[in-house]
């Protein structure tokens, strides 16, 4: 019993993760079987909860709050002289014209079909949407020490989109930009995250149709 009230006490304050091992076949060891089904399903809950807290719900990868909280990691790491990792911006182009075009709906396509891309490709990265059409990868360990291959073939997705084709949602039309850690001259995130942001704007503007 003192077992059971200890989990009981436990489960108020939020903790979920002690198994009780009493396995009597009694009132007592019917109390402990459910007081771990109780933290089990409390667990799971609980897991649920905070995944939808930090997923983008039309794409699936990580929204705003969970990037904040990665870019204050990355931040304490930077502080620690322990930081190693590159930022690549992906924004996707023409997206207003496929709205307005199109609708809506194919818009969401859109930025699906090209979120898709990008998690097939950095595999070992998170993937934040961090705008209505604007992604950011922050490569580390693996992808961090392939980033330039890994950059080369997300390369391929610069272009304008055909709007006159059939379904031109479905095509695969961004600009891009990579930024690296650089110890020597970056003090914190933001001013790795600037330097890739600039270098997809620019390219954004290279792209970007003649009138």
């Amino acid at each position: 019993m003192q077992d059971i009230s200890a989990a009981a006490r436990r489960l108020g304050r939020g903790e979920y993760d002690q198994h009780l091992t009493y396995t009597g076949h009694d009132e007592i060891g019917s109390l402990a079987s459910h007081m771990n089904d109780t933290m089990e399903r409390m667990r799971n809950y609980v897991g649920a909860m905070q995944k939808q807290a930090y997923q983008d719900e039309l794409t699936s990868v990580k929204n705003v709050a969970a990037y904040d909280k990665k870019v204050y990691d990355l931040n304490q790491k930077i502080s620690a002289g322990q930081a190693a990792f590159a930022v690549v911006m992906v924004d996707l182009n023409q997206l207003k014209e496929v709205n307005d075009r199109f609708g809506h709906e194919k818009g969401n396509i859109a930025l699906q079909t090209l979120c898709r891309a990008v998690c097939r490709l950095y595999k070992h990265s998170p993937v934040y949407r961090i705008g209505g059409d604007e992604f950011v990868v922050i490569l580390e360990g693996e992808d961090y020490d392939n980033r330039d291959a890994l950059f080369q073939k997300v390369q391929a997705f610069e272009r304008i989109r055909d709007l006159k084709a059939a379904q031109p949602w479905t095509q695969l039309a961004a600009s891009v930009g990579m930024a690296v850690y650089d110890q020597t001259c970056d003090a914190a995130y933001q001013a790795v995250f600037n330097r890739a942001d600039t270098k997809m704007y620019e390219q954004k503007k290279h792209l970007a149709p003649r009138s």
